[in-house]
């Protein structure tokens, strides 16, 4: 466990993922992020230092394909392909409850019920159950209705419905406290639906999709009333709602997250590049300020909702990897890089701007003009304006203090080499 103050090493040697990030979600009260990874770990972060909280959170037997928090954020509930659920303690990462055994298959998806004490989960078996998370019981299911992965599920803010998405191309709502389906299946993509939410006001459904696109729903008669949103060049991941209902993020395989305008379909804000892999898993921060992602790519990002600036000073934690022309470091401790704004200022004066892309190992300006070369070992954890906190095994902050390129290349030598 770290000090998030002093950054010292207070108890243990945490370890930072060493597989994709394949769920993330914010604590109810925004301080605390937990993810679940195909390193079979659960892991929590501060949301606001990136700094270890608690974890790894050690027992499932295969990737740890979802989390999600209790409403009173005092336990994680975790689902894994080992076809198994259990509940931990958030601070001491004990099992609180669990195994919860009654899937055939893996679990691809969990979510709590904002009230009681229940929460379901969806799986490669085509079925939810629904479980009490106090005693590990079954309370309904299996659940049946889709003839594919169940892919997601999301509880509405009420409690009293359930959504699913699924490999079927259809989504299905479940009344929460029977276990029947109640509406669907509702037919629109024309590939799995890979992730679908409530809106916070309980009026609609948002479902994204491998057909590249996302679709909002009418919650009373599954009509679509926007959609679809096109922009992402591959498959939709995930999505959520942003806290006003307002907006959608969603994060996609094409390795960007985007935000939408819910009723209009506008992108309002992106694409939001720096993950080098596709994005798995997209959450808002309870406040709507702020979004994390998690990736293939085995980092976790923070970006700012508003701006898509990093806002914060740097602070570099135990053996941080830092500097462009560093060696790789092969201390496997976390690694931890938040930019600062001179940085950032930095940044925009060397021509790397906000949509600058990385092709070919070559980063690349407004212009698609080659600015620098960045080696393979460094790409995973690079550092863009828009990340406000970057977790990775390796990270990597650039210096432009001294960066010129184009004509000027030449006035980087030193006085002796130029008169040779």
């Amino acid at each position: 466990m770290w000090n998030a103050e002093t950054s010292n090493l207070v108890s243990g040697s945490f370890k930072e993922h060493m597989g994709g990030i394949l769920s993330v979600c914010y604590s109810p009260d925004g301080t605390q992020i937990v993810s679940g990874s195909s390193d079979r770990t659960v892991r929590v972060w501060d949301a606001e230092t990136g700094a270890v909280v608690s974890g790894p959170f050690k027992g499932h037997t295969h990737h740890v394909s979802a989390v999600v928090y209790s409403p009173d954020g005092k336990h994680i509930v975790s689902g894994s392909f080992d076809h198994t659920l259990v509940v931990w303690d958030v601070g001491t990462g004990k099992v609180v409850s669990g195994p919860f055994e009654g899937h055939t298959d893996s679990i691809w998806s969990v979510d709590y019920s904002p009230v009681g004490k229940q929460f379901v989960s969806g799986s490669e078996d085509h079925t939810l159950c629904m479980w009490n998370a106090g005693t590990g019981t079954m309370i309904s299911g299996p659940l049946k209705g889709h003839t594919g992965r169940v892919w997601s599920v999301a509880y509405s803010p009420d409690g009293k419905w359930i959504v699913s998405g699924s490999l079927d191309q259809t989504l299905l709502v479940w009344d929460a406290e029977t276990g029947k389906a109640v509406l669907g299946p509702l037919k629109g993509h024309t590939e799995p639906v890979s992730s679908v939410k409530f809106s916070p006001n309980c009026k609609h459904i948002v479902s994204g999709s491998d057909d590249m696109t996302i679709l909002v729903w009418d919650v009373q008669t599954g009509d679509v009333v926007a959609g679809p949103f096109y922009g992402h060049t591959f498959a939709v991941s995930s999505i959520a709602f942003s806290p006003d209902s307002k907006h959608v993020v969603s994060g996609s395989f094409d390795h960007t997250l985007r935000v939408w305008d819910a009723e209009t379909g506008e992108m309002v804000s992106g694409p939001f590049e720096g993950h080098i892999n596709g994005v798995t898993c997209v959450a808002y921060s309870p406040d709507g300020k702020r979004i994390v992602s998690g990736s293939d790519d085995q980092t976790v990002r923070v970006w700012d909702v508003e701006t898509g600036k990093a806002v914060v000073p740097f602070q570099r934690y135990k053996d941080a990897f830092t500097g462009a022309n560093s060696n790789s470091s092969n201390d496997d401790h976390l690694q931890i890089l938040r930019p600062f704004q001179q940085n950032v200022a930095e940044a925009a004066l060397a021509g790397l701007y906000d949509g600058s892309k990385l092709q070919n190992g070559w980063m690349l300006g407004k212009y698609s003009e080659m600015l620098f070369w960045v080696p393979p070992s460094n790409q995973v954890g690079l550092w863009r304006p828009k990340t406000i906190v970057l977790v990775s095994r390796r990270v990597t902050k650039l210096s432009f203090r001294h960066f010129v390129h184009g004509t000027s290349w030449m006035y980087c030598g030193s006085s002796e080499r130029m008169e040779e």
